[in-house]
């Protein structure tokens, strides 16, 4: 029992240290799938959050132009298709426009487009430095309709340009791999906390400071998931009275992460 029990608290403890309690079936609550996070929701705006918890938070709810594979490889998420051409310092982006954010409306070019100049313009020092490369980005903001000279919009393709062949320019990029917001609305009032307006697999129906809820938005027979707030300082503790002693902690393998937010079609 006292090894089992060891065993589990080093389970656990592995746990916290990456920021997240993950995939744990809550007793008496079969209809979620609870996450235990180790800090507070103190916002899930994508270019002011640094907390791992909260990109993790983001990853779900977040639409973003690429996805990583149950293989650990970059696959399209909101882009059909991509291309360089032979100068490598065109990127050319077709977008999956029949996506949809949060508050029903669908995906557009341009939301990419503001969604890069926001980030350009924030706080994010690596965001700016990497969005520097694009032409004549500086020139414009997110609040002006403006179009640098380095992007371009013809219908559902969007094309970046950089001023110099930078080989490890597309790899910066899809590791940034921005959460797109709808330029209309790029926040919407759910609870207490501003949630992005992004095309994300879920939707969130609650926010709080110290919990989130969001259900996959086209399979509603999927568990929900709630993200809910555990002082690291008592996590242990009840774990160990037997609050949470009958939950099985396990760490989500690449293929079970894939089949939890596996693309899904929008009706």
């Amino acid at each position: 029992m006292r090894i089992e029990r060891s065993r589990r608290r080093l389970a656990l403890a592995a746990v916290l240290l990456c920021g997240l309690a993950p995939a744990v079936m809550a007793a008496g609550d079969g209809d979620a799938i609870n996450y235990g996070l180790i800090s507070r929701l103190d916002t899930l705006d994508p270019v002011l959050t640094r907390e791992p918890h909260q990109g993790i938070v983001l990853n779900h709810v977040c639409g973003k132009l690429f996805e990583v594979s149950s293989t650990l490889e970059l696959a399209p998420d909101l882009v059909r298709s991509f291309s360089l051409d032979a100068s490598r310092t065109r990127y050319t982006l077709v977008l999956d426009t029949a996506r949809t954010f949060q508050d029903g409306t669908r995906v557009t070019p341009e939301d990419v487009v503001f969604t890069l100049f926001r980030a350009y313009h924030s706080s994010n020092a690596l965001a700016r430095d990497l969005l520097s490369h694009v032409q004549g980005i500086g020139n414009c903001s997110a609040t002006k309709d403006c179009m640098p000279e380095g992007i371009s919009i013809h219908g559902e393709e969007l094309t970046l340009r950089i001023e110099k062949p930078d080989p490890e320019f597309i790899a910066r990029f899809t590791h940034q791999n921005f959460c797109i917001l709808s330029k209309r609305k790029p926040f919407l009032e759910i609870g207490e906390i501003p949630i992005p307006n992004s095309p994300g697999r879920y939707r969130v129906l609650d926010s709080t400071t110290e919990s989130l809820t969001i259900q996959h938005r086209s399979d509603a027979r999927r568990p929900l998931l709630r993200f809910k707030y555990v002082p690291p300082d008592r996590a242990v503790d009840a774990f160990n009275q037997g609050i949470v002693d009958d939950l099985t902690f396990y760490i989500l393998t690449p293929e079970e992460i894939r089949r939890i937010t596996r693309p899904y079609p929008v009706q």
